[in-house]
């Protein structure tokens, strides 16, 4: 199973990327073994969504990461790293997910595509098929 986690607040322009992201997505059909969750601002309860599955991708906005808009891809350790030196809005994600390891018997792997700046049709476009490579077992890059 992999899931598919869109994080945001769709009244903010600046961190809705995620909510208009799984409302284009929930259009297609991204294959039996792929869950499509809108998180919201969930933060910590996003736990139970961690477990029994061997990967999560989560698409959320991004700030600092790029001099202009477009998408980032980090994985694993990478994503703490950002974490710790990007502590923002994604504050329950950020206490969240250092936690996993020590709450969840088997950890997944765990993808990050980061939507920096507003999300036009371009980067929604461009974060779509990074995330179709993905979930084909392709580089996001």
């Amino acid at each position: 199973m992999i899931r598919v986690i869109c994080i945001g607040n769709s009244l903010l322009p600046q961190d809705y990327a995620g909510p208009l992201l799984y409302q284009r997505l929930k259009l297609l059909s991204l294959g039996e073994s792929v869950e499509l969750i809108d998180g919201g601002l969930q933060g910590l309860n996003l736990l139970r969504f961690f477990e029994n599955c061997h990967r999560v991708i989560l698409i959320d906005n991004v700030c600092g990461y790029r001099s202009e808009p477009g998408i980032i891809h980090l994985q694993g350790e990478q994503i703490q790293a950002a974490i710790n030196s990007h502590f923002d809005h994604s504050a329950g994600l950020a206490y969240l997910l250092p936690l996993l390891p020590k709450l969840l018997d088997q950890m997944p792997e765990i993808d990050l595509l980061g939507i920096e700046g507003e999300l036009t049709e371009s980067l929604a476009t461009q974060a779509t098929t990074q995330l179709l490579h993905l979930l084909e077992g392709r580089s996001a890059a």
